[in-house]
């Protein structure tokens, strides 16, 4: 994305209920145009960014490309409920630009990651998601420890929980799948550290093995949470 789309037309289009955005964010060019110091360089940048902050970030300290990566995610979080960015590398893994999704619907996020996990791990770039910085998740290699732990902060504490709120968690708010919080399900209670309740919310038996949404789990305290899934 060149500073030509104003953050104002992103705001119209999410709007919608049904409306996402995908948008391509080239923040090294970014970066390079604000050195310019060219007022209407730096005005359309203005507009992109829908803020005079993104002009601050050129007399900052720290990463700069990291800081309007992070500026343009918090401006898309005021329009939209669901924002995801994915780091573009190269086969050199250098970050070439980032990828933005924004959408207020639900099944629209849960689709869009659908798609980036069937990316090919071989072509000319690999995608990372990078939304949560201290789990960057790399779609070639992904690792379900990194969910485990987060569904063990998350519900640890509970005497009990159904699995259809977890999958709304991991859906939503997570990187991963649904089929990966039952990857992790299986491996936990094989592990003894899942529990899964023998009859589900209408009162029927759980088939062995299965993880229904309408099934209750209870965490069990782990000793080695960070470990979880070494062989």
């Amino acid at each position: 994305m060149s500073p030509n789309i104003p953050y104002t037309l992103i705001q119209r289009l999410l709007s919608q209920n049904k409306s996402e955005v995908l948008i391509t964010v080239m923040v090294e060019s970014i970066n390079r145009w604000l050195e310019l110091r060219n007022d209407v360089i730096r005005s359309h940048i203005v507009d992109t960014f829908g803020t005079e902050e993104a002009i601050s970030v050129a007399d900052g300290t720290g990463v700069r490309v990291t800081a309007l990566k992070d500026l343009y995610h918090r401006q898309l979080d005021k329009a939209a409920k669901f924002v995801r960015y994915f780091e573009m590398r190269n086969r050199q893994d250098r970050v070439v630009y980032y990828l933005f999704f924004a959408s207020n619907n639900a099944k629209g996020h849960l689709k869009m990651k659908e798609a980036m996990w069937k990316v090919d791990p071989k072509g000319d770039f690999r995608f990372s998601d990078a939304t949560v910085p201290e789990q960057s998740l790399l779609y070639d290699a992904p690792s379900n420890d990194l969910l485990a732990n987060a569904l063990m902060e998350k519900f640890g504490s509970a005497a009990q929980t159904l699995i259809e709120d977890i999958e709304t968690f991991v859906s939503d708010e997570t990187a991963y799948l649904p089929k990966h919080m039952r990857e992790v399900f299986q491996e936990m209670e094989n592990r003894g550290t899942l529990e899964v309740k023998a009859k589900k919310k209408d009162g029927t038996k759980r088939r062995a093995n299965s993880f229904p949404n309408e099934a209750f789990v209870t965490f069990i305290a782990n000793p080695y949470p960070r470990t979880l899934f070494d062989a």
